[in-house]
């Protein structure tokens, strides 16, 4: 859900000393406030948007008039935009939580009816039913930015910037071998483009190519590249079809990464994937890098 109410976070670290103990104030947004209860519903004024929430901890938005019921209120009045309140839903399978919040992120950049809406990020909970249900015992572990690990929580955009000449011979798919230039770090502020060399891995001598072995050529268009924490093996960047395609110009295929998307002095994998009609080749022959600060 999309947070209704601007709220304070903690300053205290595990290392403190003194210790510092004023957490987030989960039964209050602010001090000498309190956060709005259902009853209330309180509309931004100039749009559609209300502030509803539990009274005791955490309030969000909802706009009158959609089409979309939300089933974790308990007032049936209430109908969420889509893109205000979304849902991921979880049986016996341990995994992260992955949610589309384009429409809310487009919602604080164009505000609504020209009015302009806060962002206070997202309010993460079980389901209505779930929190009353004292039987269900089922928890989700959460980390922020502060706890250093590779878990933290992040806000992904996906655009497609792949670009694909086919002036150079595309390789053969039964018989290849792969090479990069990749170095062995990075600084967190670089902007790469790391080059993907491919040939015949038993090239045919002929008189025009005196050296079969350094010919370069391309890979297919459904390429695609992913990145993993090299420890872990945890997904950093997943594939994905359409957003994580292999480029290529008229060198050889490549790829660019933003080395502030990953956590500094850590170990990264670059995995990729060639498919090939019903058929998919996995290339991970140890492409490893350090982000460094």
């Amino acid at each position: 859900m999309v947070v209704g109410q601007e709220w304070i976070n903690g300053t205290g670290f595990e290392n403190s000393n003194p210790v510092v103990t004023n957490g987030v104030a989960w039964d209050q947004p602010l001090s000498g406030s309190a956060w709005i209860s259902s009853s209330q519903e309180i509309n931004i004024p100039g749009t559609s948007l209300y502030v509803s929430g539990s009274g005791a901890g955490g309030s969000w938005l909802y706009q009158s008039g959609s089409a979309l019921f939300n089933t974790s209120s308990f007032n049936t009045s209430y109908f969420f935009q889509p893109g205000l309140d979304e849902s991921e839903a979880f049986s016996y399978r341990p995994t992260d939580i992955n949610m589309d919040v384009t429409e809310a992120v487009q919602l604080w950049i164009s505000g609504s009816n020209l009015k302009d809406v806060e962002n206070n990020g997202f309010l993460l909970k079980f389901s209505e039913s779930d929190e009353a249900d004292n039987n269900k015992q089922g928890y989700i572990r959460f980390f922020s930015r502060e706890t250093h690990t590779i878990y933290v929580p992040r806000l992904v955009m996906y655009w497609d910037n792949a670009t694909y000449d086919n002036t150079l011979p595309e390789v053969n798919l039964e018989s290849f071998a792969m090479y990069t230039k990749l170095k062995a770090e990075y600084r967190d502020t670089d902007i790469v483009k790391v080059r993907l060399y491919g040939r015949d891995r038993y090239p045919r001598k002929s008189p025009t190519n005196l050296y079969p072995l350094q010919t370069v050529k391309r890979f297919p268009t459904t390429t695609y590249y992913s990145i993993l924490d090299a420890n872990t093996d945890e997904v950093i960047i997943p594939f994905d079809n359409i957003y994580n395609k292999v480029s290529c110009d008229e060198t050889s295929n490549f790829i660019y990464i933003d080395m502030n998307s990953f956590m500094p002095e850590r170990y990264y994998r670059l995995e990729f994937k060639i498919v090939d009609g019903f058929t998919e080749q996995r290339i991970d022959d140890e492409y490893y890098f350090k982000v460094i600060r």
